[in-house]
């Protein structure tokens, strides 16, 4: 139950060994002690005999006490306390606040501190009876002969970062804040505790990741290296969470009709996004279980090698048409090249109409029955409805009553269908800014809607505009 295994620190490891050696009678006032949890024990002369027993802090000093070849004894504190809760889950609670509560005395990590969590437990057993091992304590030593496969190892915050790019969409802050993936409890949480993987899940994910890393070397060892080659090279060496978010994405529209159908109706509207968010699209398994990991990694190549070429390299070139010296890394570390690649599959899907892209993608993967389907639906419906966090706001951040949330939803929709009716875009018609001013002021002639939106607009559509905003007054 200690939070990490033996971790080496040279200079921490020298001070313990000195005091051992040769400040024994002082080591008492210069260590912390050992703490040891236990489910009983019983005093028996001058002994203590432990029943289940754990150190939770110290197992760095008993590790040093016990290959230290010292002479004379000395004193050491040991506090024993006995667990008196019942079932595992209140046991290991308990120990998981002991073990954080007295960690002081060696750095602790993020990594650490959460090291014996119910979900980090249960997401090793989890993995470990479907051999995969996964390091949730720094220091745990891996069996390469009972893991021999690459996708069979893995750590918990590299498994948190494929989550936060595949599951939520967020590949920037995965790459550029890896230490916050376990450290951030909003973050942690969203991603440990707020959902529960299957393990076909996600097993296709570290299929995904090995494989890519795999994809990384071999073009790494390309020769071409100039033009779209070059590029391509430097955004593979820095895109693996960009990748992974991309295909997510498109896996989502392509496995949940009614994610894919919001969407399509909110797609340009940042805070309906975050309200119908796409962390339950899907979260079963989506890569056909006859292949091996070797099998399924030579067709990934094919997959990597479409996602940059359509996608990832094409956005790349236009942030860097508005500014030269834009560097591989500098644009995969924010979401902003993400968001505009999520864009550029929504222009291609919904605006254009056009399939070719989401299919080229999807072929890599299994195809689902309509009862999957509609389990991924329920599934995210449901979750949608409990975690609308966000309250409405308009573009200067003023919160909405429902009534103008409604009619705000409501012009954002006959303009987006005016649009796609008319194949004009719907800034044409009338901007976001322009919505709120209409929300606020509520126009009821056309006189009043002129001081908001073009003459065009109202001599065109003005009357239906009109006809919305009257049923909200």
């Amino acid at each position: 139950m200690n939070l990490r295994y033996y971790i080496k620190s040279t200079n921490i490891d020298n001070k313990i060994e000195e005091s051992i050696l040769f400040d024994g009678k002082d080591f008492w006032y210069l260590n912390n002690g050992i703490i040891i949890v236990c489910n009983d024990y019983k005093v028996v002369g001058n002994e203590v005999w432990l029943k289940q027993f754990s150190i939770v802090n110290g197992g760095q000093t008993s590790r040093m006490i016990g290959t230290i070849p010292f002479n004379d004894d000395f004193y050491i504190s040991c506090k024993i306390i006995k667990n008196v809760f019942e079932t595992a889950q209140e046991k290991n609670l308990f120990i998981s606040k002991v073990a954080e509560a007295s960690n002081t005395q060696k750095p602790i990590k993020a990594k650490d501190i959460i090291a014996n969590r119910i979900e980090q437990r249960n997401l090793k057993s989890l993995m470990q009876e479907n051999g995969v091992f996964i390091e949730i304590k720094r220091g745990e030593k891996c069996n390469h002969e009972i893991y021999p496969e690459a996708w069979q190892r893995t750590k918990n915050n590299e498994l948190a970062q494929d989550l936060y790019s595949f599951v939520f969409m967020e590949p920037g802050p995965a790459r550029n804040s890896v230490s916050s993936m376990l450290s951030n409890e909003e973050k942690y949480n969203v991603i440990f505790r707020e959902h529960e993987y299957s393990f076909d899940f996600l097993r296709d994910v570290l299929f995904l990741e090995k494989a890519y890393k795999e994809y990384q070397k071999k073009i790494n060892k390309d020769k071409d290296d100039y033009g779209d080659s070059s590029i391509k090279k430097g955004l593979v060496k820095n895109g693996l969470w960009y990748c992974l978010a991309t295909i997510g994405y498109v896996l989502k529209l392509y496995y949940n009709k009614e994610y894919r159908d919001n969407m399509y109706q909110y797609r340009n509207q940042d805070l309906k996004y975050s309200l119908y968010s796409p962390e339950l699209a899907f979260m079963h398994g989506f890569i056909d279980r006859e292949y091996s990991y070797k099998e399924f990694r030579d067709s990934a190549f094919e997959l990597f090698d479409l996602v940059f070429a359509q996608l990832i390299v094409n956005q790349f070139k236009l942030a860097r048409d508005s500014s030269p010296s834009l560097a591989y890394s500098n644009w995969t570390k924010s979401n902003t090249g993400f968001n505009g690649i999520r864009s550029m599959i929504n222009l291609i899907t919904f605006d254009n109409k056009q399939e070719f892209l989401i299919n080229a993608i999807a072929k890599y993967f299994v195809k689902i029955d309509e009862d999957t389907m509609n389990k991924n639906i329920d599934r995210y419906v449901d979750y949608c409805k409990k975690n609308k966090k966000i309250k409405a706001k308009d573009n200067l951040g003023n919160e909405l009553s429902e009534n103008d949330e409604a009619l705000r939803n409501e012009l954002m929709v006959f303009r987006l269908n005016y649009s796609t009716q008319k194949h004009i875009p719907e800034r044409n018609i009338y901007t976001d800014k322009m919505i709120d001013r209409m929300v606020i002021e509520k126009p009821v002639t056309d006189i009043e809607l002129k001081k908001i939106v073009s003459a065009n607009t109202v001599y065109f559509c003005g009357k239906k505009i009109l006809e919305i905003i009257i049923k909200y007054i």
